[in-house]
Order: C-alpha cells, then structure tokens, then sequence
C-alpha cells in the first residue's frame, strides 16, 4: 500500500512540475528532460533564439523521488553537490542559482549535510558568445547530482544534454 502511495506522489510531483511552468516563461522547444534512477530534471530556456552575445533566462525543476535525497552546497569532499553545467562552445557565461539546502543530521555518518528533497527549482541566465556565428546550435550541459536515502548513497551522476537554440544574426 504504502509502495502505490510513493508511485502516485511520484507521478503528481512529476505531472506538477511539466504543468505548473508558465507556458509564457519558456519555449517550448528550447526544453528538455533528464531521467536518472530516483531523480529527473527539466532544463528549459526562456527563448529559442538569441542574438550573439544576449541572454537567455534558465530553469530547472528538479523533482526527486520520496524517500530519497540529493545534495546541495557545501558538501564535504566525498560528496558531490546537485549542479547544471553548460559546456562553454556558445555559452560565454553561465549563472545558475540554487536555493539554500535543508540540513539534515545523519546519524549514522555523524554529520549534518545540505540536502534537497521532494524537488527544487533553481533559475538564471546563460550568456551566449558574442562571436557566436548566427545558426542552430545544440546547448549541451551535464546534470550532475549525487542521490541517496537512509541506508545507501548511489555513485555520483553525470547526465548529459542538449537544448537547441537559434543564434540569430544581431539587428
């Protein structure tokens, strides 16, 4: 009973998170979703086109499946801290901000961690090269996150993507 509980609040979190982005904050497009194990990540852009050196506003909703956790900064070294990385081909500059992590004390480490449960959404803004040649490019990226519950912590996770995007000529 209590498994079909943790499936439905899983699949509510998952349909609120797709539905509750205002239609008018991103396009369509410009979006995409990660699925990793416990954990899965909507990265979308506020447009699909920008000229060479503008920005473009980012969001990520991570949703993060009951029972389990994901890290947050700072973490001691053994750890690795939830993070959305922009490779630097046509990205010039990234700004990705977190909210603050919940500490949480685990007894059986002895220590009191940064951590996000349930699900976390973070924004910002990308800054595209402003020697960017106007053209259709793919804004690739890697999610990383390091996901555990009460009992266990499973190996870091480096999840690649793409985003597309137009570069415009500049007016």
């Amino acid at each position: 009973m209590i498994a079909k509980i943790h499936t439905v609040l899983w699949a509510l979190i998952t349909l609120v998170m797709v539905v509750a982005l205002p239609e008018a904050a991103l396009a369509a497009d410009a979006a995409t979703t990660v699925q990793a194990q416990n954990v899965q990540a909507k990265i979308a852009l506020a447009n699909a086109k920008v000229a060479p050196g503008g920005e473009i506003g980012v969001t990520v909703k991570i949703a993060i499946e009951p029972g389990w956790h994901i890290y947050g900064n700072p973490v001691p070294e053994d750890f690795v801290p939830t993070s959305v990385e922009f490779d630097k081909t046509v990205i010039a500059k990234q700004q990705i901000k977190f909210p603050a992590p919940t500490p949480v004390t685990f007894k059986g480490l002895g220590e009191t961690l940064p951590v996000y449960e349930h699900s976390v959404k973070a924004a910002g803004t990308l800054t595209i090269d402003p020697k960017s040649k106007p053209g259709n490019y793919q804004l690739a990226g890697t999610f990383k996150f390091q996901e555990c519950n009460d009992n266990i912590c499973k190996m870091p996770q480096a999840v690649k993507f793409e985003i597309p995007v137009t570069v415009a000529a500049a007016k």
